[in-house]
C-alpha cells in the first residue's frame, strides 16, 4: 500500500484543463472545481488481482464476479472468443457490493471518491495520473482515440499479446501518480465507497466529503480497457472522470475493479 498524507487538494473538473473545445464544457457530474481537505489514509498500489479475489472466493466470502473466468479475449476480432484470464491481471467484472465485500474481509474498505481522486491527482490539479502530457500506448491500459474524428485509432502494440486487460503494474513506470499508483487509468474502472449523483459534490461537505450509498447508484472513477482517450463525454482517462453503477449488476462488464484503503 502507498500513503497519502493529509492535506488539501483539488477536486473536480477545471474547465480549458480537463476540457477544451473537443470535448466541450465540465460535465456537471464533475462540479464544482473546488479545494477539499481529506484525511491520511494508505492505499493499494495496484488493482486488486484476480489471483487475490480468488483466496476470497476460496474461503467461501466472496461471490465470483458476472465474468470469471471469462476475462481474456483470445482470437481474432470480431471472432474470438473469452478465456480465464492471468490471475496478474485485475479484478474484474466486479459488482460494488463483491468490491466493498472484499476489502473488508481483508481489513481495508473501498475509497472515498475524494480519497481515490487525490491519490490520482495529487495537489497539483494535474489532468491524468502522471501529470498533464496526453495519454500513450507508455502510459495506461486504453483505446487511443483520433482526436479529430473521434473514432479509434490505431491499436497499442501490447493489444497483440493482450486484448483486453493487462497484468497489474504494467505501466508503472510512465503512468504512475505523484503517490506511487499504478493503473489509476486504464485497465478497469474502479469502484468508490459513495454513492452516485449526476449533480456533482456541491452539497458534500469541504473536510472528507462522502456521499452515503442510499440507493442502488454507486460511484466509480475513471475508465477501463476500452475508454477511449477521448470519447463524446470528454477524456474518459482524466482523473476527474466519474460516473455511476449498479450496487450488484450481474451484467458488470470488464471494465469494472477496485482497489482497497485503509487509515
Amino acid at each position: 500500500m502507498m500513503h497519502v498524507p493529509a492535506g488539501l487538494f483539488w477536486m473536480g473538473c477545471r474547465e480549458g484543463v480537463d476540457t477544451d473545445e473537443l470535448t466541450g464544457p465540465c460535465p456537471a457530474s464533475e462540479l464544482p472545481y473546488r479545494e477539499v481537505n481529506v484525511s491520511a489514509f494508505w492505499i493499494d498500489k495496484t488493482e486488486v488481482t484476480k489471483g487475490a479475489y480468488r483466496k476470497c472466493m476460496d474461503a467461501g466470502v466472496c461471490a465470483p464476479p458476472p465474468r470469471w473466468d471469462a476475462e481474456w479475449y483470445q482470437g481474432e476480432k470480431d471472432n474470438g472468443v473469452f478465456v480465464p484470464g492471468l490471475d496478474e491481471m485485475p479484478a474484474a467484472s466486479v459488482t460494488w457490493i463483491q468490491a466493498k465485500t472484499y476489502c473488508e474481509w481483508v481489513g481495508k474498505r473501498l475509497p472515498t471518491e475524494a480519497e481515490w481522486e487525490k491519490a490520482a491527482r495529487g495537489i497539483d490539479g494535474r489532468k491524468y495520473p502522471w501529470g498533464m502530457s496526453e495519454p500513450t500506448c507508455e502510459h495506461a491500459n486504453f483505446q487511443p482515440t483520433d482526436y479529430v474524428t473521434m473514432t479509434p485509432g490505431p491499436e497499442c502494440p501490447y493489444r497483440e499479446t493482450y486484448q483486453t486487460l493487462t497484468p497489474v503494474g504494467m505501466f508503472c513506470a510512465k503512468g504512475a501518480s505523484v503517490y506511487g499508483l499504478c493503473d489509476m487509468a486504464g485497465n478497469v474502472a474502479e469502484w468508490a465507497a459513495d454513492g452516485y449523483d449526476d449533480n456533482g459534490y456541491g452539497d458534500l461537505p469541504p473536510k472528507d466529503p462522502f456521499r452515503e450509498p442510499i440507493g442502488t447508484s454507486l460511484a466509480r472513477r475513471n475508465a477501463g480497457w476500452g475508454g477511449f482517450s477521448l470519447s463524446p463525454i470528454g477524456y474518459s482517462l482524466r482523473t476527474s472522470r466519474r460516473k455511476g453503477g449498479g450496487e450488484d449488476d450481474a451484467a458488470e462488464t470488464l471494465d469494472s475493479g477496485f482497489r482497497c484503503v485503509s487509515a
